[in-house]
């Protein structure tokens, strides 16, 4: 699962996680003062985006 959703993450996987995170956590991120912990939050997001973009594939895999 790793090699097809990261980490590393490809830029466009970023940019369409980014499009989908909730507009609250987005302004939580973005209130935070320290980039490190910027970074570290999308991180987290990008981690669970792509852990629920594999359990979708892996489920529309099993229904095909």
């Amino acid at each position: 699962m790793q090699i097809h959703y990261g980490p590393d993450y490809a830029p466009e996987f970023v940019i369409e996680a980014m499009k989908e995170i909730p507009f609250a956590l987005a302004k939580v991120i973005a209130e935070l003062k320290d980039y490190k912990a910027q970074g570290e939050a999308i991180e987290n997001w990008l981690s669970k985006y792509a852990y629920q973009c594999a359990r979708r594939n892996i489920a529309e895999a099993r229904n095909a």
